[in-house]
């Protein structure tokens, strides 16, 4: 959920919305090509619940920067786009088997792994930003 969570702080809704379908394909990609995941029904259904549900994470993730002030958006962003992806997810687990796996330490692993991961992210984003902004504002002397 960080790259929905950092694509809600700072793209707008098709780039943002591109970026979490790309995230996730690529995770699929590698699930199903380099992980061997079988090529099957339940898997497929699976891949698909999560995608719709990091998808739901990034638009809420986007409603949350909005309301938000914006000292507290980037962590409330993260927050909201993780609470909606895992519920989604056991949601679903619920209604498909599977629910069993959703213990605190795997949830809280999930956890510390997605913040880790967004806190990297979103310090990268911002030294970008600030090296782009810097940049464009030099004078490039004319010949």
């Amino acid at each position: 959920m960080a790259v929905a969570a950092l694509a809600a702080v700072g793209l707008n809704r098709m780039e943002g919305l591109l970026t979490v379908l790309v995230a996730w394909l690529l995770n699929q990609l590698v699930g199903f090509a380099i992980l061997g995941y079988p090529m099957e029904g339940m898997s497929l259904v699976w891949s698909t619940l999560i995608g719709a549900a990091m998808v739901a994470g990034f638009f809420a993730a986007r409603l949350s920067v909005r309301l938000a002030s914006p000292s507290g958006s980037a962590a409330l962003a993260f927050a909201t786009a993780f609470i909606v992806f895992q519920g989604a997810i056991f949601a679903a687990a619920l209604v498909l088997g599977g629910a069993e796996a959703y213990t605190f330490e795997t949830v809280g692993w999930v956890l510390a792994l997605n913040g880790l991961a967004y806190a990297g992210l979103l310090a990268l984003h911002f030294v970008l930003k600030a090296f782009v902004e810097r940049s464009s504002s030099l004078t490039v002397p004319a010949a």
